[in-house]
């Protein structure tokens, strides 16, 4: 029988960490919340915004896919002579994206939807910084702290109010994503959290061809862990995935393909992962 001060004492610790729980998600919510006033309020100051160079491109087929019409394979539009081969040569998922979405809010202007909806996106990121955080410091103050600074720091706030209609503002919050379920992957032995990690990879290199700059770091220490440690069940699979990933997107992805992105740096890791995995 539990003594009544101890008995007292373990509810209170209960109470307590429901407490910290609770103000941690609503915390987080009014950070995603300033992340997203931050970008308008800086998307407010500025008098007849454009989109110009590459996001007027990305604009012009996010229109196509809002209308109805589809992306040109050969666009000569885009470039003369010879004429640009979209899905070979760019990766046009951030595009349909956006213009599925505004297929839903047809009567809203589209330049104003991919304003809004690329940094309300792009502030989506707040929430798995938070938790990566959290886990890689053991202390949710410190989660979030990393969030605010990443909800307010201007150079962020600047390039993802809007005005930059770019691929890596829809690519980042995946890779982020992609980043906290492999964490909670290989500490917990979670096989949702691996597949969603590997979901959330792919769809990474879905959507921007310098998610590869970013799978050399990745595949490099999965690589040199799965070499030099004894390695848990759950980081096994959840790297085994990540490598499959890799490979797959390479054979699926038209621009990859045309890449030869079997034959590259990262798809070399991704195989030796596998081999070394194999050969136990």
């Amino acid at each position: 029988m539990i003594p009544p001060h101890q008995y007292h004492n373990s509810i209170t610790s209960v109470r307590w960490h429901g407490m910290g729980k609770r103000i941690f998600i609503v915390s987080l919510l009014a950070l995603f919340c300033i992340a997203c006033l931050a970008r308008w309020g800086y998307r407010s100051r500025i008098s007849q915004p454009r989109f110009v160079a590459e996001g007027a491109a990305h604009f012009r087929y996010t229109r196509m896919v809002s209308e109805g019409r589809p992306i040109p394979a050969l666009d000569r539009d885009a470039q003369h002579p010879e004429g640009l081969m979209v899905f070979r040569e760019t990766t046009p998922g951030m595009e349909y994206l956006f213009g599925y979405l505004h297929r839903i809010f047809p009567r809203t202007d589209l330049a104003a939807f991919v304003r809004f909806f690329s940094a309300f996106f792009f502030s989506l990121a707040v929430f798995p910084i938070a938790l990566i955080a959290s886990r890689l410091w053991g202390s949710r103050r410190a989660g979030l702290l990393s969030a605010a600074l990443f909800a307010v720091a201007l150079p962020l706030v600047a390039r993802s109010s809007g005005f930059d209609f770019i691929r890596e503002n829809v690519t980042f919050p995946l890779i982020v994503c992609h980043i906290h379920f492999l964490v909670a992957a290989c500490e917990e032995r979670s096989a949702r959290d691996s597949v969603l990690s590997t979901l959330f990879l792919f769809a990474a290199m879905a959507t921007w061809q310098g998610t590869q700059f970013y799978l050399i770091p990745l595949l490099s220490l999965l690589l040199a862990r799965r070499i030099a440690l004894e390695i848990g069940k759950g980081e096994r699979l959840a790297a085994g995935l990540a490598a499959l990933s890799v490979i797959a997107a390479g054979a699926v992805l038209p621009f990859l393909r045309e890449g030869r992105f079997l034959l590259s740096l990262p798809a070399g890791l991704a195989y030796a992962w596998l081999v070394c995995d194999s050969a136990g």
